[in-house]
């Protein structure tokens, strides 16, 4: 199935070379240090992307975004909402960054950030949960693949650094960027970032929260039918309230990065 995403990444170079911008330059470089054996460097795959973007078509401008213009909004106004609430606390423990919400508000957290997780794999990855074809031709990562195909564990990590940088550079990063265009609260906003991080990275290892959203997505989602409807509904509409941990989301080492 083609998504948006795919056609997002079909016309991306004529953006990138619209625009003089480096973003495929950039990537190349993850890729490479990845293919050295850097695999964390794949946090940065999607580094800069544009959440949409136009292009020219016959002499008009056509917008291209990452996901359908419903989940667009959707994901606009949960994440405005969330900033407008307001109840993010930030305190100090030994100079360390300590952030904390009510329980609502961390659900809503939850669900939000489950939501960007599954519908990235929903867009990076095929049935078996491998990553698509036309992403690693895209991307060249064809080599890097090949030298770990016998490593379950390597191959794992690839494909969860790649859907954090998903989640994190093409979502997270242009909806803080649109908040901050609308006048947000940027106290709120960098709270709101370093809690959503915490959800994901611990010490710079994959969380609970993160491992269950991909096994959801593997358990539920993978199948052709569930992904056609995951292109316009988040999770939970589907499948009923998903119960992921939440544990140890309260902290933040850094909550401007």
């Amino acid at each position: 199935m083609k998504t948006e995403f795919i056609e997002y990444l079909d016309n991306l170079k004529y953006y990138d070379k619209a625009h003089h911008s480096r973003l495929l330059h950039a990537s190349k470089i993850a890729v490479a240090e990845a293919s050295q054996g850097c695999l964390e460097k794949l946090n940065d795959l999607f580094f800069d992307f544009p959440f949409y973007y136009d292009i020219p078509v016959d002499h008009e401008s056509k917008i291209i975004c990452v996901v359908p213009q419903s989940k667009k909004e959707r994901w606009i106004q949960k994440y405005a909402n969330l900033i407008a609430q307001g109840d993010f606390e930030l305190t100090y423990d030994n100079g360390h960054p300590h952030i904390t919400a009510g329980v609502a508000t961390a659900d809503k957290v939850s669900m939000l950030n489950a939501d960007i997780l599954i519908t990235a794999c929903v867009d990076l990855l095929d049935e078996t949960s491998n990553l698509k074809k036309e992403v690693s031709e895209f991307f060249g990562l064809q080599t890097l693949l090949a030298k770990y195909q016998h490593d379950a564990s390597a191959m794992k990590k690839i494909i969860c650094h790649i859907v954090y940088s998903y989640w994190m550079e093409i979502v997270t990063v242009n909806l803080g960027m649109i908040a901050i265009k609308s006048d947000c609260n940027v106290v709120q906003l960098e709270c709101l970032t370093g809690f959503s991080k915490r959800l994901l990275l611990d010490k710079k290892e994959f969380t609970p929260f993160f491992m269950v959203s991909i096994a959801e997505y593997e358990e539920k989602y993978s199948t052709l039918d569930f992904s056609v409807y995951l292109r316009d509904l988040p999770a939970d509409r589907i499948s009923g309230v998903m119960h992921i941990s939440t544990n140890r989301i309260d902290d933040s080492e850094d909550i401007n990065n």
